[in-house]
């Protein structure tokens, strides 16, 4: 390319000097008055100085040349081996032009291609969309994009995403050509992959709850909907603690979250933890939560996995009750009724008093009237024991027919009244049940050693003493 335009400048000088000649010549030919030495050394001068002129100017014309040469080059070396293919077409679709990679996606020779349609090399599949894109492009002389998938010689489809601009004229348009293949399949997995997620999510038995850094939901599953009592559709978009937490744990949780939102951390996150939630219909139940951060472009979300343990905390409750309270009475037991009073003893609830109680004549009712008629004896003195003292007072069956009763903050004086009210109560003034009493107190640690010894050597005295009566 460079030799054919030497040539071409060296042809162009040697017309010019024989123009320049011939105008010459024909000067030489007119009459002109005769030169003085002085004046023809100007000239000469002159002549000189602009021959130098000439030459410079036509060695930076060179380098000019040289220079626009290898940008040519440059750009032309860009063209072709550029990672997006390149192609101009005609109104008809037809190839004027492509680069390399063009070419290589399109799977076909470059100089094969030049003058074929491009849509022949469109899957039949998407040639419709490809035939409206073009028409698009002339008709809003802006920039344009679709996707396609092409053909190829080993008949597995390439998809391109084309971004094409109509040139000024509108008689053509140029192409960009980007292989998104692999970022296709990448997607397809990604679709396949949730779906699978979704399907899990939706055969799971814990309900599965997703929140975006807002605390709105962005997705449940089946489990969610009957745990909360109403369909997905309704509890996406919803605002999750303003709906399904009980208003006496808003402030906390909200406080939660928004560290949450911040930093993906919180006193909830990575741990399961037990709290109350709330249905639609506002009734409370206990729920498991485990949570998790997920962070989805640049923001956190929350992933919760909960379990309904309404059941399971009924269950403890009874085992609990069971486990600490008398099963014939419902009175506390004497495994409690023990904790509670070394848990006195280390507190700073003195005075403490103690009433032990014992059902008189009891074995000679389950002799003479059976079992049941003592049960009877024993729970009509549990009631009216329990309903003497106050809801802060301990009162425990602690034996077959004794009962003891703790009054933490409460001197003799008081628990004297309380027995006062019993012993006044019909069902004893009407002899339907026969109790003896004793009371003992304790103003501090050192005299509760021995408080129930002493109570309950005051009860026996005084069971002496109605026998005796």
């Amino acid at each position: 390319m460079g030799i054919e335009k030497d040539q071409k400048l060296l042809t162009a000088a040697d017309n010019l000097r024989r123009q320049a000649e011939e105008r010459l010549q024909a000067k030489t030919d007119e009459l002109h008055p005769p030169l003085t030495r002085e004046a023809m050394q100007r000239l000469v001068h002159e002549l000189e100085v602009h021959q130098i002129e000439l030459e410079m100017q036509n060695e930076e014309l060179r380098q000019t040349r040289d220079e626009v040469e290898k940008a040519l080059d440059k750009y032309t070396d860009l063209y072709d081996f550029a990672p997006v293919g390149y192609a101009t077409l005609d109104r008809d679709g037809v190839i004027l032009a492509t680069n390399l990679t063009a070419a290589g996606l399109l799977d076909v020779d470059r100089t094969q291609l030049i003058g074929r349609r491009f849509a022949q090399f469109v899957t039949a599949a998407y040639r419709p969309v490809f035939a409206d894109f073009l028409g698009t492009v002339f008709t809003s002389r802006a920039r344009e994009v679709c996707e396609v998938a092409l053909r190829n010689k080993e008949d597995r489809p390439v998809v391109v995403q084309i971004e094409a601009l109509a040139t000024s004229s509108g008689q053509e348009c140029r192409l960009a050509l980007i292989d998104i293949t692999g970022r296709r399949q990448v997607e397809e997995a990604l679709r396949e992959s949730e779906a699978r997620m979704y399907q899990l999510a939706g055969m799971a038995v814990d309900a599965i709850v997703m929140l975006d850094d807002s605390g709105t939901v962005t997705f449940c599953n089946a489990a969610a909907e009957r745990m909360f009592g109403c369909p997905a559709a309704e509890i996406t978009g919803l605002l999750f603690h303003q709906h399904f937490i009980p208003e006496r744990l808003l402030d906390t949780e909200k406080q939660g979250f928004a560290r949450f939102r911040e930093q993906g951390t919180g006193p909830l996150v990575g741990r399961t933890t037990e709290m109350a939630a709330r249905r639609k219909d506002g009734s409370e139940f206990s729920l498991e939560l485990s949570i998790s951060a997920l962070k989805l472009q640049g923001r956190w979300h929350a992933i919760g996995i909960m379990r309904d343990i309404t059941e399971r905390k009924e269950l403890e409750a009874a085992l609990r009750h069971e486990s600490t309270h008398d099963r014939l009475t419902g009175l506390y037991n004497r495994a409690f009724f023990d904790e509670e009073l070394e848990r006195f003893a280390h507190g700073r609830m003195f005075p403490l008093s103690i009433v032990v109680a014992d059902v008189n004549d009891l074995k000679t009712a389950n002799d003479t009237l059976g079992h049941d008629a003592g049960d009877t004896l024993l729970r009509l003195a549990a009631r009216l024991l329990l309903h003497a003292f106050r809801g802060e007072d301990i009162v425990a069956r602690i034996g077959g027919d004794e009962f003891a009763i703790l009054l933490p903050e409460t001197d003799g004086q008081v628990a004297e009244e309380a027995v006062t009210r019993i012993k006044s109560s019909p069902e004893i003034i009407n002899g339907l049940v026969s109790i003896a009493f004793g009371i003992a107190s304790a103003e501090n640690q050192d005299q509760l050693e021995d408080l129930l010894k002493r109570g309950d050597e005051r009860m026996y005295r005084d069971k002496s003493a109605q026998k005796a009566s």
